[in-house]
């Protein structure tokens, strides 16, 4: 097709602002007209009938997919401007591409008989540029925006963790303005002036409402110096408030100046505590201390209070005159400057040993020609020493009293222990006669028996029964003095305690086989075969103890039981018998008692028994205990200690 038969067909393309050119289904530019001139420098002339991929290499391969479309009669298309500076490129400065946006339709050729394609170019470099900056703008605006919010959101959270902090904090925390108007308050302010919460209290003027009249200068004071004072100075002060319910209430404030608006503003920052009750016990502690101070100068005892220099803090009026000084020449000396030097030797030891053991330390000292028992407490701050109590107790009639007591006590052992030598000498003298009118009166009833009447062989019965008892009860004597007297040695040797315990049953049964009594004794696995003892002592002290029980059981059971625990060898003597009454429990053990006046009626002993059992138990180096109730039963158990322990 020639220029002017095109020309003639699309004229109309020459006068449109943008670019525009045709193309068969052969990519064969059919016309090209004058902004695409002036765009590319390719002339119409040169360009027509050309395959465009000669001028512009990619553009086959970049289009030809959706060109398809429209040589085929398909729908409009848009190229973004990402491809369409590919495709008709306009270099201007520094090999920058300008913008284009393009869209290609389908047309018919004259002949209705197929498609070209129509490519409109337009240059959208400015306006791209403007909505560009535009964006840009609209962007920066929104992060100014956001930035914005976001400092607004911070100062909210920062104003809502100062109210948090400020409402949890233990003391009332008040800003006020130089008119006395209320900025801000906390909720232990809140509380402390009674009101419900920060919103009734904010806009309300202190001076007015909660400021006693006579007081309101002490603001105005505090202000005028904190405006007028050195930068974060802080000043404290005491003044009294008014609560809602008109309670006066006392206020210590740490106040601080704060100002606003370069200066313009200024408020007072108070943070104060109520210390009514301190006060009230700061008193009350003034008082105490007066009352103290009077009670211990009253006191015949000495009351002194030293530094760790062990320098006078306080003495009380008995202490200054056994010092011989008057109280003021006392204070802040050193105390060992007004003691003798012998008395301040063992005083500073006395001292020395507190001040290592920081316990309270005693001593019985003598100071001019009076014995004191003197107590030292160090007075401890953490686990350092920072003072000592020092107090003295005059003895002097105690130490008098001692002395005529300790006297007595060797008068009295003397005493006792001529006692028991004068028993244990006529014991063994009564011993001998009546060994012999024992021995005498038994062999009478042995061998001239058939010889007596009726009347001698029971007066020869009465005399031999009677010489037995009175022979046991002189044994007792004997053992009990000898004991007392320290005169008893014990003679230990192995004991085979199966054999041991067989023989002690033979010995019990003709105590219990009159009455209705089951006796048994039970021995623990862990109890040794073999035992080191003085048999015939251990021997002593159980028959006296089962025979007790046989004594004071009339029915019912009696059982030895023996046990190892740890290093000792227990025995435990269990009876259903008659019982003893709480009362009397700690007298059993006494000499020549028996628990119950009564009792020796129908029972009839020396009450000794118990008591050199106790003694035979004691030298042992063991010990001895009690468990009754009355009418149920006694348990005696004591334990002897093991020195040997042997299985076999």
């Amino acid at each position: 097709m020639s220029k002017n038969n095109i020309l003639s067909h699309y004229r109309l393309l020459n006068h449109i602002p943008f670019g525009c050119f045709i193309l068969n289904n052969n990519y064969e530019v059919l016309f090209w007209n004058n902004v695409l001139e002036q765009w590319t420098g390719i002339h119409f002339e040169n360009i027509l009938n050309q395959k465009i991929t000669h001028y512009f290499h990619n553009f086959y391969d970049l289009h030809h997919k959706r060109l398809e479309q429209i040589f085929l009669g398909g729908p409009p298309a848009i190229f973004s401007s990402q491809i369409h500076k590919n495709i008709i490129p306009v270099e201007i400065l520094k090999n920058q591409f300008r913008i284009q946006h393009t869209t290609v339709s389908a047309i018919k050729n004259n002949h209705n008989n197929e498609y070209f394609a129509l490519f409109s170019i337009q240059d959208v470099t400015e306006l791209t540029t403007k909505i560009k900056d535009y964006r840009q703008m609209k962007n920066r605006a929104l992060d100014e925006l956001n930035e914005k919010l976001r400092i607004e959101n911070e100062l909210i959270q920062e104003k809502e963790k100062l109210q948090k902090y400020l409402d949890i904090a233990p003391v009332f925390f008040l800003v006020i303005a130089k008119d006395g108007t209320i900025e801000l308050i906390n909720n232990n302010g809140c509380k402390i002036l009674e009101e419900k919460n920060p919103d009734v209290v904010i806009g309300k003027n202190w001076l007015d409402q909660y400021i006693p009249p006579e007081n309101k200068n002490l603001f105005y004071e505090v202000f005028e110096k904190l405006l007028n004072g050195k930068k974060n100075t802080i000043l404290y002060t005491e003044s009294p408030i008014i609560s809602r319910n008109k309670k006066i209430k006392i206020m210590g404030w740490n106040n601080s100046l704060l100002k606003l608006e370069k200066g313009k503003k200024s408020y007072i920052i108070c943070a104060g505590e109520n210390i009514t009750k301190r006060l009230e016990n700061e008193q009350k502690i003034q008082e105490s201390e007066k009352t103290k101070e009077t009670l211990i100068n009253a006191s015949h005892d000495i009351a002194i209070l030293l530094d760790n220099e062990s320098k006078i803090i306080s003495i009380n009026d008995p202490g200054a005159v056994i010092l011989d000084h008057p109280k003021e020449d006392l204070m802040n000396q050193p105390i060992n400057h007004f003691l003798n030097q012998n008395f301040a030797h063992h005083f500073m030891k006395l001292l020395n040993k507190a001040t290592k053991k920081k316990i309270l330390e005693k001593k019985d000292l003598e100071l001019n020609n009076k014995f004191y028992q003197f107590e030292i407490f160090p007075i401890l701050n953490k686990t350092k020493i920072i003072s000592y109590a020092l107090f003295a107790h005059d003895i002097t009639e105690r130490k008098k009293l001692e002395e005529t007591l300790k006297f007595a006590k060797e008068k009295a052992e003397d005493a006792n222990l001529a006692k028991s030598e004068f028993l244990a000498n006529m014991s063994h003298e009564l011993r001998t006669p009546m060994n012999a009118i024992i021995g005498i009166s038994k062999m009478i009833l042995t061998y001239q028996f058939d010889n007596l009447n009726e009347k001698q062989q029971e007066g020869i019965n009465i005399i031999h029964r009677s010489g037995e008892k009175l022979l046991s009860i002189i044994n007792d004597i004997l053992d009990f003095s000898k004991l007392e007297a320290g005169k008893v040695d014990l003679i230990i040797e192995p004991l085979v305690l199966k054999d041991y315990f067989e023989s002690i049953e033979k010995m019990i049964l003709p105590l219990i086989d009159p009455k209705k009594i089951q006796f048994s004794i039970t021995m623990d696995s862990t109890v040794p075969k073999i035992f080191d003892t003085d048999q015939q002592k251990l021997s002593q002290v159980l028959i006296n103890l089962l025979g007790n029980a046989a004594k004071f059981t009339d029915h019912g059971t009696i059982n030895l039981h023996v046990y190892k625990k740890r290093k000792r060898l227990y025995f435990e003597v269990n009876d259903t018998g008659i019982g003893i009454d709480q009362k009397y429990i700690s007298r059993i053990f006494e000499s020549f008692k028996q628990v119950d006046g009564s009792y020796s009626r129908k029972y009839p002993g020396t009450g000794l028994g118990l008591s050199i059992t106790r003694k035979i138990i004691l030298q042992f180096g063991g010990n001895i205990e009690v468990e009754s109730k009355l009418n149920k039963g006694t348990t005696i158990r004591f334990y002897i200690p093991i020195n040997n322990d042997k299985k076999g």
